[in-house]
């Protein structure tokens, strides 16, 4: 979080300048993002991405309609066809079609954030097998439920952490707020970690320099298809 905040700062001292921001803005981010470019060309083809990606941004975030903020990250330099084909990678059978949504009465009343009690475990971005024997704890997750409502994914993230699995195309550039519009193609896997009566707050696999912390809220209701495909375990 500290490499993307040092980047804003310093962009706020250049976004005056906008000759300064198109000629020397990549190769600020490069520096800040510790980004290497080996093949021919490619540093090229980068900062053209950029580039565009910053005015997207900037537009974005000028529009008093928008319900969240996005900002310049580690994935700054990518499309978004690029980065759905590394993250959008679900494998359900039936995540391939559009989910139906349907509005569902909201339960209010609702206040739940596991994060904050520490029940998720830290992102290491490494393969590991599933911790069902947890030395110290007597108990073994011997099988799991999938839901596919919001009423039952709110009854099950008040007894932990949830495995879901929302639209995420479009939301690479997220930095905060809570998103209200995005699309219903489940494509990416999450952690539901909280709820309240606003929106429900997940942990994506992006470290901390992305998003709240490596943290992004949805709001309450099926947004982004979230309720559609969920898993939790039976202990």
């Amino acid at each position: 979080m500290e490499d993307a905040l040092q980047f804003e700062l310093v962009y706020g001292l250049m976004d005056a300048d906008n000759n300064l921001l198109a000629n020397n803005g990549a190769k600020l981010f490069k520096l800040t993002f510790r980004k290497t470019y080996p093949r021919a060309g490619e540093e090229q083809y980068r900062r053209i991405i950029f580039l565009k990606n910053k005015a997207e941004i900037e537009e974005h975030n000028s529009d008093p309609t928008q319900t969240y903020t996005q900002g310049v990250n580690q994935f700054t330099d990518y499309t978004t066809a690029e980065l759905d084909a590394i993250y959008a990678d679900l494998r359900i059978p039936y995540a391939s079609k559009d989910i139906q949504i349907k509005e569902e009465p909201i339960r209010r009343g609702v206040n739940i954030d596991w994060a904050e009690a520490g029940k998720d475990y830290p992102y290491t971005a490494k393969s590991e097998k599933c911790k069902t024997n947890v030395p110290g704890t007597t108990w073994t997750i011997s099988s799991y439920t999938d839901s596919s409502k919001c009423d039952d994914l709110l009854n099950a993230i008040s007894l932990g952490p949830v495995a879901v699995a929302v639209d995420f195309s479009g939301l690479y550039g997220y930095k905060s707020g809570i998103v209200t519009k995005c699309g219903t193609t489940p494509s990416s896997g999450s952690l539901l970690v909280g709820v309240t009566d606003d929106y429900w707050r997940l942990k994506q696999s992006f470290s901390v320099n992305w998003g709240e912390s490596g943290y992004f809220r949805l709001a309450r209701g099926n947004t982004c298809a979230v309720c559609s495909i969920a898993s939790y375990p039976t202990i």
